[in-house]
């Protein structure tokens, strides 16, 4: 009988948490830039005015991170990552129905900020320092690569939507 390798629990947290960043990186700033002259069209605007939502993103993450900090060291990464996420599916859906850029700032911008403050400000790291001591690098290290990674697959994923059907489809499937 072979003596059974047993791995670090640690490393399943990790694994669980960098496929939770792969997916709502790869959701949002990468595919991004596939979308943009569809939705520019159909809004009827500037490529900047429809960029501005990621500007709108960023300060609404800084905003954010510090309460979703008290947050995690209240209850817990898991918790407040696992809502933060339904609600950055929930509001990436929503923002495929918007008719009104404002609409798509407020759900898609919303989402987007306090789920990137949630996962990749906060609670990615707090995984990453709460069960490793060791080998914390090669743990944090594993988000980027999650984040890159994700910038591979998601980009072609949304092309290949787009064809078949319009940006709104996307942001619908990618919430789902």
């Amino acid at each position: 009988m072979r003596p059974r390798i047993r791995v670090f629990y640690g490393w399943w947290v990790l694994l669980v948490t960098a496929m939770a960043l792969f997916f709502s990186a790869g959701s949002s700033h990468w595919t991004f830039t596939v979308l943009l002259d569809s939705m520019v069209e159909e809004f009827d605007t500037s490529h900047s005015q429809i960029l501005g939502v990621l500007a709108f993103s960023g300060i609404l993450s800084a905003i954010c991170a510090p309460l979703l900090g008290g947050m995690v060291d209240r209850y817990g990464a898991r918790s407040v990552m696992t809502v933060t996420l339904l609600i950055y599916g929930l509001t990436i859906m929503g923002s495929s129905q918007a008719k009104e850029l404002w609409q798509f700032y407020l759900l898609y911008g919303g989402g987007l900020g306090v789920s990137a403050a949630a996962m990749w400000r906060v609670g990615g790291p707090a995984v990453a320092a709460n069960w490793f001591i060791r080998k914390r690098s090669i743990a944090f290290a594993s988000f980027s690569v999650a984040a890159a990674t994700s910038g591979l697959i998601f980009p072609m994923l949304a092309q290949e939507i787009v064809d078949w059907k319009d940006w709104r489809a996307v942001w619908l499937i990618f919430g789902l």
